[in-house]
């Protein structure tokens, strides 16, 4: 009587390639910018051909996308799961500035590079900003939201217009990252925190 072996998987799964595709992408993005990455130096990268990229995405585009929404998303989540793991604002504050957190939004050490980059080169196109502007609406409203949770659990007023502290607060961390890339030498990984604890006194004291 003969029996089979059953054949461990080698191919990886579309998903998998999908994964890998994102993941040499990024690296590439970062490095050496979107416009001087073509599709044949992702499939290089990640170790696929051309036909296992079309599997997967339709085109340049398609893949830059990809990680703006993987990036809005995980940051989404982010948020939401330190949120609930902290104890108290300044705890939050604290742990929303951390390296890893930024880490797990997108699959590169040089996070900031990379958004900047993303960014850039979805604004020079009025269809893909089109786009963009929807995924940073929808990261405007989950920093609204956190913002409004945090003064009710408080019990406070808030003493400004809420979409000026949400444009404040997502301005500061843009300006900090611009800033960090041009000057990495004077990067403080805790000048976010202290300055939003600051905000957060200043706008829950007492009158």
């Amino acid at each position: 009587m003969s029996s089979k072996r059953s054949r461990e998987r080698v191919r990886p799964t579309r998903d998998e390639t999908k994964a890998k595709l994102l993941d040499a992408a990024a690296m590439l993005f970062a490095d050496q910018g979107i416009g001087a990455t073509s599709i044949e130096d992702i499939c290089t990268k990640a170790g696929f051909s051309r036909g296992a990229f079309y599997s997967s995405f339709n085109t340049k585009d398609d893949i830059v996308f990809e990680l703006l929404d993987l990036h809005f998303e995980m940051n989404q989540i982010e948020a939401e799961r330190l949120y609930s793991a902290t104890s108290d604002t300044v705890e939050y504050i604290e742990a929303m500035s951390s390296p890893d957190r930024r880490r797990r939004t997108l699959p590169v050490d040089d996070i900031g590079m990379l958004y900047i980059e993303l960014t850039l080169y979805a604004v020079r196109d009025n269809k893909n900003r089109e786009r963009l502007v929807e995924r940073q609406r929808r990261d405007f409203a989950m920093m609204r939201d956190i913002v409004q949770r945090i003064m009710a659990d408080e019990e406070q007023e808030l003493p400004a217009d809420i979409d000026d502290v949400v444009h404040l607060l997502l301005g500061l961390d843009m300006g900090l990252l611009i800033h960090a890339l041009v000057d990495p030498e004077t990067q403080d990984p805790n000048r976010w925190a202290r300055i939003v604890t600051t905000l957060h006194r200043l706008l829950t004291a007492a009158p």
